[in-house]
């Protein structure tokens, strides 16, 4: 039931696309597409999502990095494995 109803919202709106962009024909949809608006929209749209895409790399760098200062601080200090911090590569015997 909720995939058939979102399934219409999003395909009467594409339906409805396509059928505007038949009406003018090749001609009218690179006229459309090389408008100083969309080649705007497209630019920015593209600066948008490397600025985001970077954004997103940093965070996930400083995140992973924070998990794993967290996983080998936590079992520097509780694992039964390790009798010492040298035992997990840190430091010298």
């Amino acid at each position: 039931m909720v995939t058939g109803y979102l399934s219409v919202i999003v395909l009467i709106p594409l339906a409805a696309l396509a059928w505007e962009a038949h009406k003018g024909g090749l001609s009218g949809f690179w006229d459309a597409i090389s408008s100083p608006e969309a080649v705007s929209a497209i630019e920015l749209t593209l600066v948008a999502s490397a600025i985001v895409a970077a954004v997103n790399a940093v965070a996930v760098a400083i995140r992973s990095s924070i998990g794993s200062f967290a996983f080998f601080s936590f079992f520097r200090k509780t694992s039964p494995y390790c009798s010492r911090p040298a035992d997990l590569g840190g430091g010298s015997r």
